[in-house]
């Protein structure tokens, strides 16, 4: 059976097409349209029998924000599923080079909208630029658009945390969960999980609105990312050890004390003999003793291997929306928290993507295999 077909094919072009293009702003973004959902459901769900007072019993906002979360769930999928089942379907007869169906790849290039590397390594990427020139206004700007804290009193080791956090989270959330929801369900499943963490970042509060109202878009979006979350701590571990036989590679033997002077935290220059895999062991041992610190059951796993890798401390107190949240720390303060930090941190959510595709790649030719062997 050729390997590169139907799911594994369709990974391929999303990964491949979300690298190269990411996210034009003229195409139309599935998840814009699920947040119109989302807030319409909302306005109808809150209003319910009583319109203008939206004050209910808790009860009630439990039960109607549990159907907000049902409606744009399955709606979301069976849009998918008639969109790829139906709207695509004849492009099953013509392939290309008598290999690739075009089907697959037009699937594979819509599937790339459920993706966000380059999105998000571009973002954080930008607000180091904005550091690197100085320009902390700027990078607190840049750093609004893809957390949700408040920034306009961070300073810079807190605007270099919140980025190298949001990088280690939506690693998880942005790009290995919509992959392994794709590799074990298609471009629907994909969709409806992109639906799942759309519910959350919309609804997940723990504030007066949405404590009831939301609790049940947080809890799935718990559930949904609770096997992805833990993929990417692994797929971070082993992308500190690519990155770290790169480098060894690159300077050779002879270069090791010259390859700690010129990359942070990848070894200990009074310890070269056998210090070169520091960042390997630290990602790892920091993500089984602080993972499970955060509030959230999921985030803290790789925020966790991402601050071992770096030898940051992240997480503690922040601001949201003018209140104080008190965060446990996560990792240890062994290096300062600078500019270059965010893009080591970029280029371990980068290499991180590419264990990722690659397992969940093989992850979903070996579900057809076996689908393809039983019939």
């Amino acid at each position: 059976m050729f390997l590169l077909t139907d799911i594994p094919l369709q990974l391929l072009v999303a990964f491949t097409v979300d690298i190269c293009v990411g996210d034009p702003r003229w195409i139309p973004h599935p998840v814009r349209f699920i947040g119109r959902l989302i807030e319409f459901l909302e306005r109808r769900l809150r209003n319910l029998g009583n319109p203008g007072n939206p004050a209910r019993t808790p009860l009630f906002n439990l039960i109607t924000g549990a159907v907000a979360v049902v409606i744009t769930v399955a709606f979301t999928y069976v849009a998918a599923y008639l969109f790829t089942g139906f709207f695509l379907l004849p492009l099953r007869q013509y392939m290309l080079f008598d290999k690739f169906s075009l089907y697959d790849i037009a699937l594979g290039t819509a599937g790339s909208l459920v993706l966000a590397q380059n999105g998000l390594i571009t973002s954080v990427l930008l607000v180091r630029d904005r550091l690197e020139g100085a320009d902390e206004e700027g990078a607190r700007a840049a750093l609004s658009l893809i957390v949700g804290r408040d920034t306009k009193t961070l300073t810079q080791e807190g605007i270099v945390r919140a980025a190298i956090e949001t990088a280690a989270e939506n690693t998880s959330d942005a790009i290995i969960a919509p992959l392994f929801y794709f590799a074990i369900g298609g471009l629907p499943l994909a969709l409806a999980y992109k639906a799942v963490n759309t519910l959350d970042s919309m609804m997940g509060y723990k504030n007066e609105k949405y404590l009831y109202f939301g609790r049940a878009a947080a809890r799935l979006d718990d559930i949904a990312n609770y096997i992805p979350a833990r993929l990417t701590g692994m797929f971070m571990v082993a992308a500190v050890f690519a990155i770290t036989i790169a480098k060894l590679l690159r300077y050779g033997a002879k270069g090791k004390r010259q390859m700690c002077k010129d990359t942070e935290n990848i070894c200990d220059s009074s310890q070269v003999g056998h210090g070169r895999f520091v960042p390997l062991w630290k990602s790892l041992l920091t993500m089984l003793r602080d993972g499970r610190k955060h509030s959230s059951p999921n985030a803290g796993i790789p925020e966790a291997a991402m601050a071992g890798a770096l030898g940051v401390r992240l997480g503690g107190p922040s601001y949201y929306g003018g209140a104080l949240v008190e965060k446990p720390y996560i990792g240890r303060a062994d290096e300062p928290l600078n500019a270059s930090k965010i893009s080591a941190a970029a280029a371990i959510t980068a290499v991180s993507s590419l264990v990722g595709f690659a397992a969940l790649t093989t992850l979903a030719y070996m579900i057809r295999y076996a689908q393809w062997s039983i019939v």
